[in-house]
């Protein structure tokens, strides 16, 4: 009876492989969730840095929800392929160079193409997912799903809390983080 508590306590908890493994999702979601909100509050100033009109501006967002809709099925078909875990790393990678590229960005066509790469990033979420669903324990699945949710949908709040902290600042320095 001894033993068979000590297993039902075990299911309780995550391993440490497992607990390392949540918080590189946590991190992931929230990179893909900042990403996705909190450009649209600095499009006046992305606008004006990059001395560009409002209609090509509007590409920092669209060429970002275009590629993340075109490459999120299938990064996650690929996932299932060759492994959630290389695939979400790629998907990171080109998000980081996405990021890169934006910041440094010398014209909204740098900044749109820089925006297509951290698009390709919107697959980490499925990808994120499937890696809860396939290495956590069976307990502990809803938990960690709901807490990758919850940080997506915390994403539309934060574009109001961007809106109020960035559209005060003049500088250029307010998006480089896009």
């Amino acid at each position: 009876r001894a033993r068979r508590s000590a297993q039902t306590g075990r299911e309780h908890r995550m391993s440490r492989r497992t607990t390392a493994t949540f918080v590189v999702l946590v991190v992931a979601a929230t990179a893909f969730a900042l990403l996705q909100a909190m450009v649209i509050p600095v499009l006046p100033r992305i606008q004006q840095a990059l001395e560009t009109d409002a209609r090509s501006v509007t590409w920092v967002v669209s060429a970002y929800l275009l590629s993340a809709a075109v490459a999120t099925p299938i990064v996650g078909r690929l996932g299932d392929a060759v492994g959630k875990k290389p695939m979400l790393v790629s998907a990171l990678a080109l998000l980081s160079a996405g990021s890169l590229g934006a910041a440094y960005a010398p014209d909204i066509r740098v900044m749109a193409v820089a925006r297509v790469l951290q698009g390709v990033g919107g697959a980490v979420m499925p990808l994120a997912f499937g890696i809860v669903r396939d290495e956590f324990p069976g307990d502990r699945v809803p938990f960690a799903i709901g807490v990758l949710a919850a940080l997506l949908l915390s994403s539309r709040r934060s574009t109001v809390a961007a809106a109020s902290v960035f559209g005060s600042r003049r500088s250029r320095a307010s998006f480089l983080w896009c």
